[in-house]
């Protein structure tokens, strides 16, 4: 039997750098891959205007729409279910937290560095009722080795 104090509450960012594996399924940390998921993720919302911009510092998607209005928890700190991916779905913004250097938004509610100290190319920008996610495509973990 279990008691209260026997469970012990996990980071979800830490659960996922623990198994990189099941997160990136690449093989490690793909900028164009996650920016995929990203992509799939807004159209899956039913937001048809997506862009990305993969440069050799950032990758920003943007979209007309904001996809994560209207969720009920923040996916840039916990994870968040995603059904219309699966029964296994979750938004893709826990990973990139997780494995990112840098993490930025912006929305109509306003621009946030989620991690490193920098917007990035985020800086400065408007996207009217829309949303941007911009993460570094550097990782902050070791590359895996075959």
């Amino acid at each position: 039997m279990y008691r209260p104090e026997d469970v012990r509450r996990i980071d979800p960012v830490e659960a996922i750098r623990a198994s990189p594996g099941t997160y990136l399924p690449t093989g490690g940390y793909d900028p164009a891959h996650l920016a995929s998921s990203l992509v799939d993720q807004v159209l899956r919302r039913g937001i048809g205007a997506v862009r990305v911009d993969l440069g050799s510092r950032w990758c920003v998607v943007t979209a007309e729409a904001d996809w994560l209005a209207g969720l009920s928890g923040d996916p840039f700190e916990r994870i968040v279910p995603f059904p219309e991916a699966g029964p296994n779905g979750m938004y893709v913004e826990t990973v990139l937290v997780a494995f990112a250097r840098g993490v930025a938004t912006t929305s109509a509610a306003g621009s946030r560095v989620v991690v490193g100290e920098s917007l990035g190319p985020l800086a400065g920008i408007d996207v009217g009722s829309g949303r941007a996610v911009a993460f570094s495509t550097r990782s902050t973990t070791a590359p895996r080795r075959p």
